[in-house]
């Protein structure tokens, strides 16, 4: 068997799916936004440090993201008691509410799919999936994609 083959299938189907008007209606869900989000609603009062390493991306695009959800009032920032050159952040009320929204838009498209994929086809997607995760995690793999 030629992976190599279906390693470029499966990254061009990758790209036709986000292509796809499902992935369109995601937008929260892109650049981290989601993450940090649903992060923060379970972690308040989070250093954007400990974020940047949850999220395996730098402490500067971390600044990036929290300047841009903290314009936009979903997050907001303290000074941490404990040291005042420090930042805490945390979920504010309006981004928890558009995080649970944005979840449950985006479960119900899925389910949909899942729906039409039938249930033999939906258990064996996830399956492959969950197994994917697996092998990346244990192979440590995720840590050459980004190299």
């Amino acid at each position: 068997m030629d992976y190599y083959m279906l390693a470029q299938r499966m990254v061009d189907l990758q790209g036709a799916l986000h292509r796809l008007p499902i992935s369109r209606k995601m937008p929260l869900m892109e650049g981290g936004i989601y993450f940090a989000l649903n992060y923060l609603a379970t972690h308040p009062g989070t250093h954007p440090r400990e974020l940047s390493r949850k999220m395996g991306v730098s402490t500067a695009r971390v600044a990036v993201l929290l300047r841009h959800l903290d314009e936009r009032g979903l997050v907001c920032k303290q000074a941490d008691a404990n040291d005042n050159r420090q930042i805490l952040v945390s979920i504010t009320p309006l981004g928890l509410q558009e995080v649970q929204k944005k979840w449950g838009e985006v479960t119900k498209m899925i389910a949909d799919v899942l729906e039409q994929l039938g249930p033999e086809d939906a258990m064996a997607l996830l399956h492959l999936q969950e197994r994917i995760v697996q092998i990346v995690e244990r192979t440590g793999q995720q840590t050459h994609l980004r190299q």
